[in-house]
C-alpha cells in the first residue's frame, strides 16, 4: 500500500465513524527538519551583514578614536548608548525599509552583550543599567520610519500576498510528494499556521494537540499555545469537499502515521516566523509559484475562507484571529 493510499484510507476511516468520538494520538516533532536545519547559516549571514553596516558606520563616525576600529576590535569603553543611537540614525539614513534596520540593530546589540557578558565595567550590560534607552532607540526608529512613509505616501511594511486555498494546496502538495518525514512535519505546520490565521507564527507555535474528531459535523478541534502563555486556544477546522491536498484532516493523519514516537501532543517548538518564511520561500521556488508568500499570508485569506463555512461563526473568527485564549483542560 502506498503512503498516499494509506493516509487517504486513514482519513476516510475517521470520517466514516459517525457514531463515535475518536481520539487521535499524536507524536513529537523532530526539530532538525529541512526548514530548521538552515537556521544557523541564515543567522550567520544576517549577523555578518549587520557587522558590515556597523563597520561602515564607524568609518564615518565623528569620533576619531573609533574610526579605524571594527566590531571585532572595539573594547567595551568604546561602545556607549550614544554610539548605538548614532548607529540607529545611520541605518535610517542608509536603509529604506524598517524591516531590515531593527534586526541589524538587535544583532549588533546582541553581539556586544554576548562578547562582554559578565563585564561589570560595560555600562550597557543589562545587569548594570536600565534597558529603557534601548527601547527608546527602537521606538524612535519606528517613529522616524512612520513619518517618512506617511510623507512619501508609501506603506511602512511590505504587505504579504494572501495565500488562498489554491496556493496552500500547491505548497502542501509539494511538501507531501517530497516524501520525507521532515516535509510531512512541515506540511502539518503550514496547515496549522494557516488555520490559526497567521497569528501563531508571530511568537512561535508551542504545541498543537489534537483533542477530538467528531464525524457527524466533520469538525476537527485542536489546541494551540504560545511560549509566552500557559493557556491554549481551541481551533476548529471543518471537513468539506476539498481534495486531500488542502485538507487539514489529511495533514494531521499523515503526520501521525509517519511519526515514530507516540505522544499526546505535537511540539512545534521551532515554529517562528522566520522558520515558516524559509519553508515557504524554499517550496515556492521549487513549485514555481511566483508570489513570495510569508507567514502572514495565511492570515490575509483564512478569515474569509473560514466564514464561508456554515459551522464557523463570526465570533469564533474574531476570537481566533485576535488570539483570545480559552483555557483547555
Amino acid at each position: 500500500m502506498t503512503p498516499h493510499t494509506k493516509n487517504a484510507d486513514y482519513v476516510t476511516l475517521v470520517a466514516h465513524n459517525a457514531g463515535q468520538e475518536l481520539v487521535i494520538a499524536s507524536a513529537p516533532i523532530r526539530l532538525q527538519s529541512a526548514g530548521v536545519a538552515s537556521r544557523g547559516e541564515k543567522s550567520d549571514q544576517q549577523l555578518a551583514t549587520a557587522k558590515n553596516h556597523f563597520n561602515k558606520f564607524l568609518q564615518s563616525h565623528g569620533d576619531s578614536s573609533v574610526s579605524d576600529k571594527s566590531t571585532d576590535t572595539l573594547t567595551h569603553p568604546d561602545v556607549t548608548a550614544e554610539m548605538l543611537g548614532c548607529f540607529a540614525t545611520y541605518l535610517f539614513m542608509t536603509l529604506k525599509k524598517m524591516s531590515g534596520v531593527l534586526p541589524y540593530l538587535s544583532q549588533v546589540m546582541g553581539l556586544f552583550t554576548g562578547k562582554w557578558q559578565g563585564c561589570t565595567r560595560w555600562e550597557l550590560h543589562p545587569n548594570n543599567a536600565s534597558d529603557q534607552w534601548y527601547s527608546d532607540i527602537r521606538a524612535g526608529l519606528r517613529h522616524m520610519y512612520t513619518n517618512r512613509a506617511t510623507a512619501e505616501g508609501e506603506s511602512l511594511v511590505d504587505q504579504a500576498p494572501p495565500m488562498h486555498r489554491s496556493s496552500l494546496r500547491q505548497v502542501a502538495t509539494a511538501l507531501f510528494f517530497a516524501d520525507t518525514a521532515y516535509e510531512v512535519e512541515e506540511r502539518d505546520l503550514i496547515f496549522t499556521e494557516w488555520h490559526c490565521m497567521g497569528r501563531a507564527s508571530e511568537t512561535g507555535i508551542r504545541n498543537s494537540a489534537v483533542k477530538y474528531v467528531s464525524a457527524p459535523t466533520g469538525a476537527l478541534q485542536f489546541a494551540v499555545g504560545r511560549p509566552k502563555t500557559n493557556s491554549l486556544q481551541l481551533v476548529h477546522a471543518f471537513y468539506d469537499a476539498d481534495p486531500w491536498e488542502a485538507d487539514i484532516f489529511h495533514s494531521k493523519a499523515c503526520h501521525h502515521m509517519t511519526s515514530t514516537n507516540a505522544d499526546a501532543i505535537y511540539h512545534f517548538r521551532a515554529a517562528s516566523t522566520a522558520v515558516i518564511n524559509r519553508i515557504l520561500t524554499r517550496v515556492c521556488a521549487v513549485s514555481g509559484l511566483e508570489q513570495r508568500f510569508q507567514s502572514h499570508s495565511g492570515r490575509r485569506d483564512c478569515a474569509s475562507e473560514a466564514l464561508s463555512h456554515n459551522g464557523v461563526s463570526v465570533t469564533e473568527v474574531i476570537n481566533r484571529g485576535g488570539w483570545a485564549f480559552d483555557a483547555v483542560s
